[in-house]
């Protein structure tokens, strides 16, 4: 059984990206977590292409794509259908035109290298399921 297999399965993964709103893009998180701050220091600046893995509901996806602009583009990742699915709504309703929205696994992407500024990895770091072993060769 491969990684996407196994998240795909998950009764648990499934139940969380489900209500994946009421979790990740609940308004008393952002008093914790405030992700603005975190993308501002990250070094996000407008013109960017920026890779996002691990996407979710977008908690950290529409901040990256106000600040990268429309002179850049957000590639935003997500392993899980559901994530894909009702992100994917948001993106639309938004009417967001420089995000790009893909599910994909974080460790085999497929993606040319050196092919973005930076990769946001935010709130997937430390997952079981992703060996930073290989995660971070990947990324890099």
């Amino acid at each position: 059984m491969n990684l996407v297999t196994e998240f795909e399965d998950s009764p648990l993964l499934k139940f969380i990206y489900k209500n994946m709103g009421c979790f990740l893009d609940n308004p008393i998180r952002r008093w914790f977590n405030d992700p603005v701050k975190k993308i501002k220091a990250a070094g996000i600046r407008s013109g960017m292409d920026v890779l996002e893995v691990g996407c979710g509901s977008g908690y950290f996806t529409f901040p990256a794509a106000k600040l990268v602009g429309d002179e850049g583009c957000l590639h935003a990742i997500d392993i899980h259908p559901i994530a894909i699915e009702t992100f994917s709504k948001r993106i639309k309703e938004s009417n967001l035109k420089n995000v790009i929205l893909s599910k994909t696994d974080a460790l085999e992407t497929g993606l040319p290298s050196e092919s973005y500024d930076l990769i946001l990895l935010f709130g997937v770091i430390p997952a079981p399921v992703l060996p930073l072993e290989r995660l971070l060769p990947e990324m890099h």
